[in-house]
């Protein structure tokens, strides 16, 4: 499987000119693309609505990851804890955090979510920085976790996913293309459609990233993490 591609790091146009590789029309990407992100599909024998052909040929040169659930854990407030092992054995930590209204509904529904494995900004009171940094999430790692806990919130609660930040594992701006990628799949509408001024990215501070950002301005919100005068 080491030297398949992963398609889980792409996201539509380049599965467009992926299966142009293959000499493949173009909209064939995009029907993998609905497939793996809107249906949240891993299995090219269940894609249907690609030929037998195609499928078999995905199945020799390239595939689908997907993180799995570890452990879920629920407290008394209403928070999930979701505990996920990544394609390469290491873990990533995703928090849905609910806030209700005066008569106990679920009003908003916020879902925390990791970029990376550990940290290499080694803040000295924060867990996952005593750890190093340890491995950069993929677009699609980082667009799982919301996945997951959008159906947990379906769930438990009966509605979507309101709200993303980045404030979880790792350093959001030292996987800069990863997180723009990411927020991309979210936004689309033909995924979880979520609207990019409910989705924020956090940063302790890293000047040059943050002016990428304001330029490639994804419309997100920007949020610095201040810890020290």
């Amino acid at each position: 499987m080491a030297d398949r591609v992963d398609l889980k790091t792409m996201g539509r146009a380049d599965l467009e000119s992926f299966v142009e590789t293959l000499d493949e029309p173009s909209y064939r990407g995009r029907q993998l693309y609905n497939w793996i992100y809107a249906r949240g599909e891993t299995d090219f024998a269940e894609m249907t609505s690609l030929s037998k052909s195609l499928r078999s040929r995905l199945g020799n040169v390239a595939q689908v990851s997907s993180i799995t659930v570890k452990r879920m854990q629920q407290s008394d407030d209403g928070t999930s804890k979701a505990l996920f092992t990544l394609p390469s054995g290491r873990e990533a930590e995703t928090v849905l955090i609910p806030s209700f209204d005066a008569l106990g509904k679920a009003q908003r529904l916020t879902v925390c979510v990791s970029s990376q494995v550990g940290c290499a900004m080694g803040c000295s009171f924060c867990a996952t920085g005593l750890m190093g940094f340890q491995e950069n999430l993929t677009p699609g790692a980082i667009y799982d976790q919301v996945w997951v806990m959008n159906q947990e919130a379906q769930e438990r609660y009966g509605r979507a996913v309101s709200n993303v930040v980045f404030m979880g594992m790792g350093e959001p701006l030292l996987n800069y293309d990863a997180v723009l990628q990411s927020v991309a799949l979210l936004t689309d509408e033909d995924t979880l459609n979520m609207s990019p001024r409910r989705i924020t990215i956090s940063t302790v501070g890293l000047a040059r990233r943050i002016r990428d950002l304001a330029d490639d301005d994804p419309r997100t919100n920007p949020a610095v993490s201040l810890h020290a005068p």
